[in-house]
């Protein structure tokens, strides 16, 4: 992954594009998890028995749909973005 997000990017800058890549999954993945454990707690807390196994069950069913659904809108993005990408890169590293 870190490859092809560095592959048009400057031999000099590749190390800076490296970590920036990396700074931003991670700060996403504390976030993901921050915004879903939030929901799953919401969902917990505002069942008519919030101590009740059924409540937490609910809690983490809310927060694994909206994961999957962060998924697909992820993977249609990714799908609609592919055919606009930077131009590909033959074995020289020159674009075609």
């Amino acid at each position: 992954m870190t490859e092809g997000a560095t592959a048009g990017v400057a031999p000099e800058r590749r190390g800076l594009a490296s970590a920036v890549l990396n700074t931003s999954n991670q700060v996403g993945f504390a976030v993901g998890v921050a915004a879903l454990s939030g929901l799953a707690v919401a969902t917990t807390r505002s069942a008519a028995d919030p101590t009740g196994l059924e409540a937490l069950v609910a809690g983490y069913r809310a927060a694994f749909v909206a994961s999957a659904a962060l998924a697909l809108l992820t993977a249609i993005a990714v799908g609609l973005a592919w055919h606009t990408a930077a131009p590909a890169l033959n074995p020289r590293g020159d674009a075609r």
